[in-house]
């Protein structure tokens, strides 16, 4: 939440300021209102987009923008109008009043360029204002891939989000084709022929790019034969993602510059390479297994706070901050967003708890907050038990938590 915060300061100081700076700030907004209000999350890039269409139209010539903002942004704006209507009257001035006053910004364009041009106005349409208006924005003005977090878009597909998580380990910029595809498909079946054009040229220059990305591996004295083994597995993985790569750039070669990317059948050739088909029914397990470490991270954590017992507290510290990465790339997508809210609440009392040690005061606050994130926690595993089929037991659990705990203590990246 560290990043969160600093973006939250330079939105409020109004600065010039790099907008990917910004990124976590915007995400964490657009989940919480999504979470609160049941909004799609899908709604954010539609959003987007008419925006981006809204000033690609702005731009041209009165005379003749009036037949597209008819045909193509009214039925547009029409998919996020319910949405749109709901954040205006429900949305809280005083925890969202940035993003808030950026929607009224563009519902107010929008509404008053189509009233005019139903009234043969075109002409009196305040083009230049209205560019500068969406120009001035911080938190919408047209982001594209970036519009939402990924996960967000991939949220409740285990396969999706699990071959998201493993790709860092093997390919960064495996990370970043998911991620655009993710976004495109949203935006692509909706999305003009010259915009397609666009976005498929930014996906061949991803997939170029990816291709030319040499592949390292370890050069080290004393090499052991896990290591080998190891390396070996990153050179099946890497290629293996080299050819999925090849096949979209042979499958592009031949493609009209704007045609619709199949989207669903890349994502699913790249999660073929990590994952099996059968590997979604591990879901249950893994929200079982990963919800019940928290909880018991937050018990244990608390009672040896109370106990003044530091080391038991340091074990529990260092303990969330293993299990940290795989619960926000995959469990936490899993939830309900209300839920995956509260997971991000637990890893705010461990850094608060991180930050503090040794010296560990608890106040009556973050007494509440221990109790209700815990609480929430515990109803959600008896949720995914009644409503799912789970195959982890209390012991396979405890297992996992050893191992994970050994691990971090043998990272040297972890050491003091």
């Amino acid at each position: 939440m560290r990043s969160y915060y600093r973006s939250f300061a330079a939105v409020n100081a109004l600065e010039e300021m790099d907008r990917e700076a910004l990124f976590p700030y915007i995400w964490r907004q657009k989940t919480e209102i999504s979470a609160l209000y049941e909004i799609r999350p899908t709604f954010w890039v539609t959003l987007d987009y008419a925006i981006a269409l809204t000033m690609h139209l702005l731009k041209s010539a009165k005379k003749t923008i009036s037949e597209p903002i008819q045909t193509i942004l009214r039925p547009l704006y029409g998919r996020t109008s319910r949405e749109l209507d709901m954040i205006l009257h429900k949305v809280s001035d005083e925890e969202y009043g940035y993003l808030k006053h950026e929607l009224k910004i563009f519902h107010h364009i929008v509404t008053h360029t189509i009233n005019l041009v139903d009234r043969n106005l075109t002409h009196f349409i305040p083009q230049f204002l209205f560019i500068s208006l969406i120009e001035r924005m911080r938190l919408l003005y047209p982001l594209e891939e970036r519009t939402v977090s990924p996960l967000l878009l991939a949220h409740g597909d285990y396969r999706l989000l699990l071959t998201r998580h493993l790709a860092k380990q093997f390919n960064k910029r495996l990370v970043g084709v998911i991620d655009f595809l993710l976004w495109y498909r949203e935006t692509g079946p909706t999305a003009q022929p010259e915009h397609r054009e666009a976005y498929l040229a930014r996906f061949q220059k991803l997939i170029r790019e990816s291709l030319e990305e040499p592949t390292v591996f370890t050069e080290a004295e004393g090499y052991s034969l896990r290591e080998m083994i190891v390396e070996l597995r990153e050179a099946v993985t890497a290629s293996l993602i080299a050819e999925k790569f090849m096949e979209i750039q042979n499958a592009l070669s031949f493609a009209p510059a704007d045609e619709v990317l199949d989207a669903p059948r890349w994502l699913e050739s790249f999660c073929s390479v990590f994952l099996p088909p059968t590997s979604d029914d591990r879901r249950a397990d893994t929200i079982v297994r990963d919800l019940t470490i928290a909880e018991h991270i937050l018990t244990d954590a608390l009672a040896a706070a109370e106990a003044e017992d530091l080391d038991r507290l340091h074990r529990q510290i260092v303990l969330a901050g293993s299990i940290r990465p795989f619960l926000q790339d995959v469990t936490a997508g899993l939830l309900p967003l209300k839920v995956a809210l509260e997971l991000d609440i637990f890893f705010e009392i461990m850094d608060l708890l991180d930050h503090l040690y040794p010296d560990v005061f608890l106040s009556g606050e973050m007494h509440r907050a221990f109790r209700k994130t815990r609480q929430v926690l515990v109803e959600e595993i008896e949720q995914v038990k009644v409503t799912g089929t789970v195959n982890i037991s209390e012991e396979d659990i405890l297992l996992f938590i050893d191992k994970a705990f050994f691990l971090r203590a043998r990272d040297p990246r972890t050491a003091d």
